[in-house]
């Protein structure tokens, strides 16, 4: 056991100590000077990458003594596109290029240069029976810049629609109110429903008419189906024909006789029955397949609600005897349009009206025998007057005995102003342009 073990370490000679020792020195210093020299090249690379950064925030801009561009030998100088245009060389007018009318029909203009092409263009796409349009020419700096604005301020617009588009229908004080839509189509009532209506407070049916012919019943059954679809199983109601001078279409118009005074809405249906039987057959139809509802205009007195109701008896009849599928509830109700009508709409409530709608535009014509469309007459067009509130406020009193809603539409409402005014007066339910839509809930929100 004792041959297993290690051999002891020899002592080492005193020359040997100092030639280790040394060694060692030696190489303590190499480590250490390598090091210091690695921190220096990092801090030196540091330094020199910070410095031109630090001086190119701090350092005012450079001052050039040259102010124009020379160009070359190939350049134009008298080009003003070709001027050159930085920091230091800043653009103190736009240049005014050479403009050219590029297409006849619209009348943009283009640097004259690109109109030359663009008529090239334009007669080559021509003979293979293409058609160009030109939508868009040349803009000086202000209109530019006005474009710009305008844009801006619609995106700031639009956000805060969108936030009030979010916001439930109640006035600060707890009072719930309807917001509806005036449409003529299907086109409109899709932007109406995206622009937060609640449903179509008016359809105008007289719009949807070609010219010179009145729709036959299925035609007019599938622009209701149609208008039906595009609100979204949101209430239509539908405003039968009110043809007059101002809205006329040959097979309805009466001449002289068909006045704003004369032979309008329920008044030309009564004597056009079988046209009116037409429209009443395809409304009950169309209400078959959606929420919708039909009103009179130019109701007077109850004998022309009784008389429209007896038509609309008739055509219920003769669609159980065709055996079409219709709507044999469907609601039908007035436009107080007529001052007389507004007076005795005790009595409209008292023959079974499932509705009411206050149409302000004729209403206030008629008030204050005042032509809307005749700008002398404009100070007497007062749609919120003390005699429209009056009227407005006895049919809230007559329809608040029945519990028979209640409606006001026209292009009054679309004023925030009288809307907030109308509110007061008890209504609830508003009926306004699309485009109006999310103006009036603001003011309403703010009660």
């Amino acid at each position: 056991m004792e041959q297993n073990r290690p051999a002891p370490r020899r002592a080492l000679s005193p020359k040997e100590r100092r030639r280790r020792h040394r060694i060692r020195l030696v190489r303590n210093w190499t480590v250490f000077l390598l090091s210091c020299g690695a921190v220096m090249a990092v801090m030196t690379g540091g330094i020199l990458w910070l410095l031109p950064r630090a001086y190119a925030l701090i350092a005012p801009p450079t001052a050039f003594e040259a102010r124009e561009y020379e160009g070359g030998a190939e350049t134009d100088l008298s080009d003003k596109r070709l001027m050159l245009v930085n920091a230091n060389l800043p653009l103190t007018e736009e240049p005014t290029p050479e403009l050219a009318v590029a297409d006849d029909a619209t009348g943009v203009s283009l640097e004259a240069e690109a109109a030359a092409a663009y008529r090239e263009m334009a007669e080559a796409a021509k003979q293979d029976e293409i058609e160009l349009v030109l939508t868009a020419g040349y803009q000086d700096a202000a209109a530019r810049q006005s474009a710009i604005t305008r844009i801006c301020e619609l995106q700031r617009e639009n956000e805060e629609m969108g936030q009030l588009h979010a916001l439930p229908n109640r006035t600060k004080d707890g009072q719930p109110f309807e917001l509806l839509a005036n449409c003529f189509g299907p086109e409109d009532i899709d932007t109406a429903m995206q622009s937060g209506a609640q449903g179509v407070g008016l359809l105008r049916t007289g719009y949807m008419m070609l010219p010179g012919r009145i729709l036959d019943e299925q035609e007019q059954y599938f622009f209701y189906c149609s208008c039906l679809a595009a609100a979204q199983g949101r209430q239509v109601t539908v405003r039968t024909f009110d043809f007059g001078s101002d809205r006329t279409i040959s097979d309805a118009y009466q001449g002289l006789q068909s006045s704003k005074l004369g032979l309008r809405g329920i008044r030309n249906s009564l004597r056009q029955p079988r046209q009116f039987e037409t429209q009443i057959c395809a409304l009950l139809r169309a209400a078959h397949r959606g929420p919708l509802r039909v009103m009179f205009p130019m109701v007077t007195d109850v004998e022309d609600w009784d008389a429209a109701m007896r038509v609309v008896e008739r055509c219920r009849e003769h669609l159980r005897e065709r055996g079409v599928p219709f709507k044999e509830d469907t609601k039908f109700g007035v436009m107080l349009s007529v001052p007389a009508a507004c007076l005795t709409a005790e009595e409209f409530v008292a023959h079974g009206v499932d509705f009411l709608v206050v149409g302000t535009n004729d209403l206030t014509q008629y008030t204050h025998a005042a032509d809307r469309e005749l700008a002398s007459a404009e100070h007497y067009y007062r749609p919120a007057s003390s005699a429209m509130k009056k009227l407005i406020t006895m049919v809230m009193d007559a329809a608040r005995e029945r519990d028979v809603p209640v409606t006001i539409c026209g292009l009054a409402v679309g004023n925030p102003a009288n809307t907030v005014q109308y509110l007061q007066l008890g209504l609830r339910s508003f009926s306004v342009s699309p485009q109006n839509l999310l103006n009036v809930k603001k003011a309403l929100l703010e009660l």
